[in-house]
């Protein structure tokens, strides 16, 4: 039996099924099938993968901005994760369900039967009880649920750096995409360059894939984070550039190691702030190894990190920098770079196809092997610094980023529509 919380000030109503099998928020209001209804699965651990979360709330805030809209985004969790979805999708459907937290008894018993039965009985009728017309961004898990789902492969890293993996997980990584390749009804790539990779991989999926061009919207409260209270809270240094990347070996933070190392020598002082998870599971030993290298050269004047720091303040410390660096060996589509173009930041970048493809307005292109062309970059930028032209170009980012997250939001709902007519859904 359903029982009524409360309603909030916001016209949100608040329910709950009394078995404790489902929880759900319904917009007030909201007519059940007067749109196309778009599950999205937000069920995993947000400390490791902070920038999934960050793309999903992204990409559903866009849709929900769209006028005219067709689709209606409805998203699925676990109570695990209930607390933190819900206040990140405050004007969402949430639909809660033991099927999806491992181990509990509902969710034991789906698998049993998903394995007997080849069919994912359970979870195919769940998500008919509530109306998904298509399940988006979408794993292995609901591909024998029957229902028509888009799959998302955001990179073929391990087909390009190989190096980086073990051959199992090469092996491991070629299979489920595979997989996902032939169940699925349509693939969502991030790039052409993806989209052209994943056509070597398997034609067939690439006949039925969608390119999707990631365009995010900075934290508006990052323009009141002043320079001062980041110097007081971080004891950053100014002027500096800024590297907003996660401490993975295929992102290259030695090649600005090497850079900074250069610049000493030649007497320069250039300083480098750094934010992003220094943890990689892969590759555990690699973020200290980096940090002896800094040792070792006398870069500590030099390179400062931060860690992992909150979006806004993350926000505020590119806000805030010479120009943004991102020398990536490889990318599907970065947010570094479209971060930065949302603000019309000057971008320092690896020359590697798919930063070509995202084309920043004031890139500037280094080899991702010559330390010695980013120290040159580096120098020039801090030389040619100026706070007035900045301005002028962060008012000229400002007013194109509206139209910018429209076709973003209207490209996405397009691709919807295709896949399900595809399917031979009207």
């Amino acid at each position: 039996m359903w029982r009524m919380w409360r309603k909030s000030n916001n016209g949100v109503f608040r329910l709950k099924l009394t078995g404790g099998k489902v929880s759900r928020i319904m917009c007030a209001g909201l007519k059940r099938k007067d749109k196309i209804r778009v599950g999205f699965i937000i069920n995993y651990d947000f400390d490791i993968w902070l920038g999934g979360f960050n793309y999903f709330k992204t990409l559903i805030d866009t849709i929900m901005e769209l006028p005219e809209r067709k689709i209606e985004p409805v998203i699925f969790t676990s109570r695990k994760n209930y607390q933190l979805v819900s206040e990140a999708f405050p004007k969402n459907e949430i639909i809660v369900s033991n099927y999806l937290d491992p181990w509990r008894p509902a969710w034991v018993i789906r698998n049993i039967v998903k394995r007997v039965f080849n069919k994912d009985v359970f979870l195919a009728r769940f998500f008919l009880s509530h109306q998904v017309d298509v399940l988006s961004h979408a794993g292995l898990a609901v591909s024998h649920t029957g229902l028509p789902f888009l799959c998302w492969i955001p990179d073929f890293q391990h087909r390009h750096l190989p190096q980086f993996f073990s051959k199992s997980e090469v092996e491991y990584r070629d299979r489920r995409f595979m997989q996902l390749c032939q169940m699925s009804t349509g693939v969502i790539v991030s790039s052409r360059d993806a989209q052209k990779t994943l056509a070597e991989f398997s034609p067939s999926a690439a006949k039925k894939s969608f390119v999707l061009n990631f365009v995010p919207k900075p934290d508006e409260g990052f323009v009141q984070v002043s320079p001062e209270a980041l110097q007081e809270k971080y004891h950053i240094s100014f002027p500096y550039f800024h590297l907003p990347n996660q401490f993975w070996a295929h992102k290259n933070h030695r090649l600005i190691i090497e850079a900074l190392r250069i610049l000493k020598q030649e007497g320069k002082m250039v300083y480098v702030v750094a934010t992003g998870n220094p943890v990689d599971d892969r590759q555990p030993e690699f973020y200290g190894a980096l940090m002896e290298e800094v040792k070792l050269y006398g870069l500590f004047d030099n390179f400062k990190s931060l860690g992992i720091v909150p979006f806004k303040e993350m926000m505020a410390i590119m806000w805030h920098s010479v120009a943004v660096i991102n020398p990536s060996f490889f990318e599907g589509w970065s947010t570094t770079v479209e971060e930065a173009k949302s603000m019309g930041k000057k971008v320092i970048l690896s020359d590697i196809p798919v930063h070509r493809e995202q084309n920043p307005e004031r890139g500037v292109y280094v080899s991702p092997d010559d330390p010695g062309q980013l120290a040159a970059a580096l120098g020039t930028a801090l030389k040619e610094f100026d706070g007035e032209a900045e301005r002028k170009y962060a008012e000229k980012a400002k007013r194109e980023l509206p139209e910018r997250r429209a076709a973003f939001g209207r490209r996405y709902q397009e691709i919807v529509l295709t896949a399900l007519t595809g399917s031979g859904l009207e």
